[in-house]
């Protein structure tokens, strides 16, 4: 038994294939499309040979289908036939990586899980993964194609290119994952079942994030500024500066939600970190609160234009260092080494770090009776942590007793 292939063409242009076997009938579209002109009608083929050739491979692929089918034995039917050849040759067409990741951002957008400034920078990586593709002519590329040789150009395109510069590790870091990212979504959509194979880990930045003095600080807060755009956007710098707070943290910040009054008045931020999940737990600084109190509104715009406006800022202020958003969080874990000598067991927690392994890179160890004495003491002045280490306690003493204290003050308050 041997299998009749024929071809015909339709009204709408598309070729369509014709299996008689076994004496049942199957019609499928081949998928090309041959205006009335171009068509053969007496010989139903093509006049164009290069849709010749794909006709007589499809032919060839259905015959080798046959000999599959036939070994299998059972039904021998049309049908048969053709889910034989769609299995073996035809491959599901799959969504193309520009296309999931745009539909993912767009989706994570919709459920509130990132807000406009995030969503810009989510593009603005997209971008660059868009013109590596283009260049390479892999628009259209699947997951289930993306090879670990595309990966390595990728990497070396995206660090060498005149368009986006010497991109930093840890900015490469978020554009693979945002690939990653793309294909887990890809995933549980059923757009791939191809699982990426695990990136290769990029070293640590040899350069360090700076960090301003108080007096830096200060320099930039006793700037008078008549632009509102510039003014708040060094707001914005000081009040992170003053917390500890990332402009992740600033994008989902509900000042009813998550500002708490204690029983004697004074304000504590509680707020879970955006990049972690961690509980920041603080008393919130004068300045910050003032800062507060003057903007309606606390939420960045994107990065690019913050740090163009703060390498501004640094230049009046005589200030020799790279400003950017991210130096606001290390001057805030900085001034609390550096000028106010706040403990470890305190640092942690109001920095919303789950312990203090990443603290003790950079921080001096000492102790104090709780959060909240800490930071009055800081805030006003009072040097309380000199008095706790002239006691006769010994330091595990002290130490038990801040993470007891600090224990008891955040039950109060959550």
């Amino acid at each position: 038994m041997k299998a009749n292939i024929s071809f015909y063409r339709k009204n709408n242009g598309y070729v369509y294939c014709q299996i008689y076997f076994g004496g049942t009938k199957s019609i499928f579209s081949t998928g090309i499309k041959v205006k009335v002109l171009d068509w053969n009608e007496a010989e139903k083929i093509p006049k164009s040979k290069t849709k010749i050739e794909a006709l007589q491979t499809l032919t060839d692929n259905i015959k080798k289908a046959e000999e599959v089918l036939s070994g299998k034995g059972g039904n021998l039917t049309a049908n048969a036939l053709k889910s034989e050849y769609i299995a073996i040759f035809k491959k599901p067409k799959e969504k193309p990586i520009l296309e999931i990741l745009a539909e993912f951002i767009e989706f994570k957008k919709l459920k509130g899980e990132i807000k406009n400034p995030n969503y810009r920078g989510y593009k603005a990586k997209i971008e660059k993964i868009k013109a590596f593709l283009k260049a390479e002519k892999l628009e259209n590329l699947s997951y289930s194609d993306f090879t670990y040789s595309i990966y390595e150009k990728m990497l070396i395109a995206l660090k060498n290119s005149k368009q986006t510069g010497d991109l930093k590790n840890t900015y490469l870091r978020t554009i693979l994952g945002t690939i990653r990212q793309g294909n887990k979504y890809a995933l549980k959509k059923g757009y791939t079942k191809a699982l990426l194979f695990d990136f290769d880990s990029l070293k640590e930045d040899t350069k360090e994030t700076a960090y301003l003095t108080l007096t830096e600080l200060e320099k930039i807060e006793n700037l008078v500024i008549e632009d509102t755009e510039t003014e708040f956007i060094r707001d914005i710098f000081l009040f992170c500066s003053y917390t500890g707070f990332l402009h992740s943290d600033l994008n989902d910040f509900e000042p009813q939600k998550h500002i708490v009054q204690d029983s004697e008045g004074d304000l504590w931020i509680i707020k879970p970190r955006t990049k972690t999940g961690e509980l920041i737990s603080q008393l919130i600084h004068p300045k910050a609160k003032m800062i507060f109190d003057k903007w309606e509104s606390l939420t960045p715009y994107y990065d690019m234009k913050h740090n163009r406006t703060l390498k501004v800022l640094a230049k009046m202020c005589n200030i020799q260092k790279e400003v950017s958003v991210r130096v606001a969080r290390r001057t805030f874990a900085m001034l609390h080494r550096n000028e106010y000598q706040t403990p470890d067991e305190v640092t942690h927690k109001i920095m919303g770090h789950k312990n203090t392994k990443v603290l003790q890179k950079h921080y001096v160890k000492s102790t104090d009776k709780s959060i909240k004495n800490a930071l009055k003491s800081v805030y006003n002045g009072i040097e309380e942590t000199k008095k706790a280490t002239e006691t006769s306690k010994t330091k595990e003493d002290l130490m038990l007793e801040v993470l007891t204290k600090v224990s008891e003050k955040l039950d109060k308050i959550v």
